[in-house]
């Protein structure tokens, strides 16, 4: 019969791998690391949001014209994007799209908005001239009437053309089904 490892009496007892030394072995209720895990040191995350917000949040006087503003630098640097944007800044422009993903806001949809709510408005004025009026027109009104039907048929080309492209861009089922047919068509022949 052999030995029991684990037994308490001294005699049978083997000191080896897994059976260290009665006396370096912890004892009931103490911990195998008494100084514990090293401490990290303390993030500077939060100091640095806290720098970037207080940054961002201090107030300061905007003029335009005339008029003094006071506001936070966030809006500040927002009219500033606006403004870079429209004047075609391709960073401007990106970062606007950027933010707008990000915060949510779908800038074509609301632009397109803008855009039908004022082309009604014009149309319906134009529509509401007489054929007397018409007729009582200067030559300068009507050359101002013709270059404004003139870029109003050229934004409608436009827009038909970005609705082409979308759609060849991104084929749908119909187009799919289509190209599917014409393979079957080619393979048959």
């Amino acid at each position: 019969m052999t030995p029991n490892p684990t037994s308490t009496s001294g005699n049978e007892y083997k000191v080896g791998p897994g059976c260290p030394p009665k006396e370096t072995r912890f004892k009931p209720g103490q911990s195998g690391n008494p100084k514990g895990a090293k401490r990290k040191p303390p993030s500077i995350v939060p100091d640095l949001k806290a720098l970037f917000e207080s940054a961002f949040n201090e107030k300061l006087n905007l003029k335009q014209g005339e008029k003094e503003q006071i506001v936070t630098m966030w809006a500040a640097g927002m009219k500033q994007l606006a403004t870079q944007f429209a004047k075609g800044d391709r960073h401007a422009r990106r970062d606007a799209f950027i933010y707008a993903d990000k915060f949510g806001s779908n800038l074509i949809a609301s632009q397109h908005k803008a855009n039908q709510e004022a082309l009604p408005a014009q149309s319906t004025n134009i529509r509401e001239l007489t054929k007397e009026e018409l007729e009582s027109l200067t030559l300068e009104e009507l050359r101002q009437l013709s270059a404004i039907l003139k870029q109003l048929s050229e934004l409608q080309k436009k827009a038909e053309e970005r609705t082409r492209r979308r759609h060849l861009a991104t084929p749908n089922s119909t187009a799919i089904l289509c190209n599917a047919s014409m393979a079957g068509e080619k393979l048959a022949s």
